[in-house]
Formats: C-alpha cells, structure tokens, sequence
C-alpha cells in the first residue's frame, strides 16, 4: 500500500537496494550472495541461513522489472558469482557473491546501482563476507 501511495505521489515507481551486507560463517566453507529478482524481490542466501527474503528492489512491485538494469562494480576483493562493471537487464534474476571451501575467509564490497536507461535511480555498497571454519 505505502508503496502504491508513493509511486502516486511521485508518478513513478521507487527503487531502492534493501540489504547492506551479506555474511556467512560455516564449517568447512561459506557463502554470501544476493539475488535481484524480475518480480521485484531481493533475497541473500548463506550456508548458515539458506535463502532469504530481505525485501523489493521496486516499490509497487507490479512495476518490476519494468525497463531497469542493474550494474556492480568492485570497490574491493574480488567475487565469486556474478557480472561486474556491465548493465545487466532485470528481466533475469541477477546473483553476485562469494563462495568459499574449506577453512579461511574471503570479503568483498561492491557498489550496486539500479538503473533506467543511463540514469541511476537507487545505489548503495554491499559489503559480503565468507568465512570457513
């Protein structure tokens, strides 16, 4: 409901990146990703947590995917899963994250902007975190 009263208000849908950081600790290996998906949710997936709905990337949800993209450039670290420094259209489910075997730990952060042609709507850094134990 909010979300329709703000696309009213504003004419347009509200995007937004609903998850600052993902981080797994697990025996034997780790994961940490996050998925954008084309009917607006976002969730992150861990060994310790499984999958998990953390929210909508799009406010009313009806509007996804809509003409938006999705880009992740590397800020630090490197990613296991994932494309980097291109528009990716958010008409497919879009994964980024790291994958770890065994006992050690591996983080990156990266910058997240969601996109309607060249414009950025909505950015924010995600910081993941893979630790075996």
């Amino acid at each position: 409901m909010l979300g329709a009263i703000l696309m009213s208000a504003s004419g347009r849908p509200i995007l937004q990146i609903p998850v600052g950081s993902v981080s797994d600790v697990f025996f034997d290996g780790a994961q940490a990703t996050v998925g954008f998906h084309p009917n607006g949710e976002v969730t992150t997936t861990t060994f310790t947590d499984g999958n998990e709905y953390v929210g909508d990337w799009i406010m009313p949800k009806g509007a996804a995917p809509g003409p938006y993209s999705i880009r992740a450039t590397l800020i630090s670290g490197s990613l296991d899963a994932g494309t980097i420094d291109t528009d990716l259209p958010l008409t497919s489910s879009r994964s980024f994250g790291l994958f770890l075997q065994g006992v050690g730990g591996k983080t990156a952060r990266v910058l997240f902007e969601l996109k309607l042609g060249n414009a950025v709507v909505a950015s924010r850094q995600i910081d993941f975190s893979a630790t075996g134990i």
